[in-house]
């Protein structure tokens, strides 16, 4: 899925919308990342995806009740890129009911950058 979603911002100019703002395999910590196959450097692609002429909107859903990974990660994320990134944090939305908490704010999101 990342690789599909990679392909298709350097094609076109869309937004890329997270599900979990992920930094890196040791932000996760101690035991949860020892089971990551793969080690997500969000900072690094956001960077490169900024030094674009003209970079993509990017938007980012986190829930506040993310048990796996912390919220104030996603908006640490959202604040090195403010005119990028735009942040939603879902209140009371897990890790795992996210898409079925901010289902309505995600397909707004969506169509809004599609309309532009």
């Amino acid at each position: 899925m990342r690789a599909v979603v990679q392909n298709c911002i350097r094609r076109h100019r869309v937004a890329l919308c997270r599900r979990h703002p992920l930094h890196s395999r040791a932000r996760v910590g101690w035991p949860l990342c020892w089971l990551l196959a793969h080690n997500y450097d969000n900072q690094a692609r956001l960077r490169e995806l900024a030094s674009r002429p003209h970079p993509p909107r990017v938007t980012i859903f986190h829930g506040s009740e993310d048990e796996v990974i912390p919220v104030f990660m996603g908006r640490q994320l959202a604040s090195m890129f403010p005119r990028m990134i735009t942040f939603h944090e879902v209140p009371g939305a897990g890790h795992n009911t996210i898409l079925f908490d901010s289902r309505s704010q995600i397909f707004a999101a969506m169509g809004e950058q599609v309309r532009q």
